[in-house]
């Protein structure tokens, strides 16, 4: 009995001093703070986070892994200018673009997508940080940033005209 009420008295103990609100003060570890980034070489490296969408190697990337690259081979087999291969049953979502019969989870086309909203997410990531920035001339990054949105949302409008596109003044 005394060695429970020993116990008892220990972890009772350790969760009152264990309960405090002063963690939510620490910083997150290994994460940049928003006023970190706000300075050229913040800017310089989210728009270099935009630039590395271009070949579709993100990480959280979706769907499937190939589809997500920029060279769009598998767009090909949509429009019969090429043929997928092998058998009918090896891939049945690519055959199911193949033959016009396609679902809407088809992870094919989540690779792709998955890519190209991670890159709209990037460069407006890198515009508004620039926003923020009150001192300096970012008119390059600027640019750089909004081409770049321009062209993952032309990509996406390649596919049809389902996504929304949401732009703000420049």
């Amino acid at each position: 009995m005394k060695k429970r009420l020993i116990y008892l008295t220990l972890i009772t103990g350790m969760l009152i001093a264990a309960c405090s609100e002063d963690f939510t003060d620490k910083p997150a570890i290994g994460a940049l703070s928003d006023d970190a980034l706000q300075n050229a070489t913040g800017v310089d490296l989210k728009l270099v986070a935009a630039y590395s969408v271009l070949d579709g190697e993100r990480i959280n990337r979706q769907g499937e892994g190939v589809a997500a690259g920029g060279d769009n081979w598998w767009t090909d087999v949509a429009s019969d200018d090429a043929h997928r291969g092998s058998t009918d049953a090896d891939n049945t979502a690519l055959f199911q673009i193949e033959v016009l019969n396609w679902e809407t989870g088809n992870n094919w086309f989540l690779g792709r997508w998955s890519a190209l909203f991670g890159g709209v997410n990037r460069c407006n990531a890198v515009l508004d940080l620039i926003n923020q920035i009150e001192d300096g001339d970012f008119s390059t990054q600027f640019g750089e940033a909004s081409f770049l949105r321009g062209y993952y949302n032309f990509e996406l409008q390649k596919f049809g005209e389902m996504f929304p596109l949401f732009l703000w003044r420049i």
